[in-house]
């Protein structure tokens, strides 16, 4: 059985996401160029992404983590947002 993830969680996620990549981002003294160039993107994407703006594809999470030298998990592991990483997480795993 599918977990939903309503529009209010997935902002929120969002947005939680974009900080914690902000700071993995700064902790390594990376620009947005950098991390841009890295994950074969362009800074606006970066930049919105850290925004909260930009929904991005699964598979994102992986260049994402690449171009930081992280596990997904280590992306996607911040404090105040485990209930919607768990059912992002639950329904990730129902459709594979």
């Amino acid at each position: 059985m599918q977990t939903k993830v309503n529009q209010k969680e997935q902002q929120k996620f969002l947005i939680e996401f974009g900080k914690h990549l902000r700071q993995l981002r700064k902790s390594q003294n990376m620009t947005q160029n950098e991390l841009a160039d890295k994950c074969i993107s362009d800074i606006s994407k970066i930049s919105n992404t850290e925004q909260g703006k930009y929904d991005f594809r699964i598979s994102s999470l992986l260049i994402i983590a690449n171009g930081l030298g992280i596990t997904i998990e280590e992306l996607i592991s911040f404090k105040g947002i485990n209930n919607i990483k768990n059912n992002i997480l639950q329904s990730i795993k129902v459709q594979i």
